[in-house]
């Protein structure tokens, strides 16, 4: 009888230390993972949406007065990409291809925009500067 109870004592414990050790960590490891997908998201989904942002700014210019009032909206687009590219560091390999995907769809249709704006007389001037601000930010998602 005395070699069962010490038997099931030590059965209990092994048990108890299973449940506090590794039963925590599986928690711990599921919490990171559903953070890194969580931020993997958010970065493609505010991507996408500085991304439209910069196509309906630069599909709003038709003359130099359009072009001086989306400047402030495109310098804000171009901050915005500056610190989602801090962010793409952050995210594993295997995070940071769908949210380079946004970018490398979306570079030729704003390239085209802006050659196509530039062509525009007075735009060009305005525009070049905060258009290579802008390309320069895309360029860091490649």
């Amino acid at each position: 009888m005395g070699r069962i109870l010490a038997i099931a004592i030590i059965l209990a414990a092994l048990l108890v230390a299973y449940n506090i050790f590794f039963k925590g960590g599986h928690e711990e490891a599921a919490d990171v993972t559903k953070e890194v997908v969580s931020a993997n998201l958010n970065v493609g989904e505010e991507l996408s949406g500085v991304m439209r942002g910069v196509k309906e700014s630069l599909s709003g210019i038709t003359d130099v007065e359009s072009a001086k009032a989306a400047l402030p909206q495109l310098d804000e687009s171009t901050t915005k990409l500056g610190s989602l590219a801090g962010m793409l560091d952050k995210l594993p390999e295997s995070a940071r291809e769908p949210v380079m995907k946004i970018v490398s769809e979306g570079i030729p249709q704003i390239q085209s925009l802006i050659d196509k704006i530039s062509a525009i007389p007075g735009v060009g001037p305005i525009l070049k500067p905060v258009a290579d601000g802008l390309l320069e930010k895309l360029a860091l998602f490649q």
